[in-house]
């Protein structure tokens, strides 16, 4: 029988976190046995705590929540870790959500199915969006969904994946630690990306799993040229870090050298083509080189603004 802890990082999303719990209580796993470990990162409102304090004997499986005050997604998954570690059961495998996914019936089990099937230490399942809003055409071809929401064959080798659809082998957690989450990208992002590198160091095997499907939502605010041109920087910041962390300095400064020649040919096709895609292309670059003038200086998760609350979702495919 295998024990699998689920961590989920919450912020203000209270309804969001009901609509993830309530999917958890509709999934088939008759080969094992889940329990949730919630962190709310929410040290004021705590609406994530109170939600579960309230409704916690409405759900299925066995729910341990607490408010992590550090601010920032890093800070929130490593408290859940540190949650499962100290709860007793030897568990068997760690995965990964959010408060704006909600799981497929079949979730788990195919999350666990790939992972003893192909004798992979990490799978990383499909992601699959859903929509408050229609986005725009130029939008939704802009690059972000079609990259981020592809997903190989079950089975096939990958060198990274999205946090929100991990499952992680407890073994990987013995080798490198029950606190992997970088702290330093708590607010700017890429701490997923950062596990990743980590993992694949230490040795271990990744794969896709894309049967095992989740669905994230999005509102309208993230539907914006605006949001998705902020992501790109954000993730160009972001890499500027990971490489100056994991590369020999002698690699840092030629691959920044090369990425000077790289920014003037993307300005010169951004101001041919003027698209989206072209944007978010330069845009990326031009993060990379914040991190280079600024360090790790870039927030693109500012505590500011308030909850982000599901709304009637409109589906549409990105093909």
């Amino acid at each position: 029988m295998n024990y699998i802890a689920i961590c989920v990082a919450s912020y203000k999303r209270p309804l969001g976190l009901k609509r993830l719990l309530e999917s958890f209580d509709n999934m088939v796993y008759q080969d094992g046995q889940v329990e949730i470990f919630i962190a709310d990162n929410d040290d004021e409102g705590h609406a994530a705590f109170d939600y579960v304090e309230a409704n916690r004997t409405r759900h299925r499986h066995k729910i341990h929540c607490e408010i992590e005050s550090n601010p920032g997604i890093s800070f929130a998954r490593n408290r859940c870790l540190a949650m499962a570690y100290g709860a007793g059961p030897q568990f068997s495998y760690f995965a990964f959500t959010d408060d704006d996914i909600a799981v497929s019936q079949n979730w788990i089990a195919d999350l666990v199915l790939t992972a003893e099937t192909y004798g992979a230490y990490v799978v990383f399942g499909k992601r699959e969006p859903r929509f408050e809003c229609v986005p725009s055409n130029e939008i939704l071809h802009s690059g972000l969904f079609h990259d981020e929401f592809q997903c190989p064959v079950s089975g096939m080798e990958v060198e990274e994946g999205p946090t929100s659809n991990m499952l992680v082998a407890a073994r990987v957690f013995d080798k490198i630690g029950y606190a992997p989450f970088d702290v330093k990208l708590s607010l700017s992002g890429g701490e997923d990306t950062d596990f990743c590198i980590q993992m694949r160091m230490s040795g271990f095997r990744f794969v896709a799993g894309a049967s095992a499907v989740c669905y994230e939502f999005f509102p309208k605010e993230r539907l914006s040229e605006q949001w998705i041109t902020n992501r790109y920087f954000r993730t160009g910041s972001t890499y500027g870090y990971l490489t100056k962390k994991h590369k020999s300095r002698t690699s840092f400064y030629i691959g920044a050298a090369k990425k000077t020649l790289v920014l003037v040919k993307l300005y010169l096709m951004y101001l041919l083509s003027g698209d989206l895609p072209s944007k978010c292309r330069l845009y990326n670059t031009l993060g990379y080189f914040y991190f280079i003038t600024k360090g790790n200086s870039f927030q693109a998760y500012r505590r500011e603004g308030g909850s982000l609350q599901p709304a009637t979702i409109v589906q549409k495919s990105l093909y």
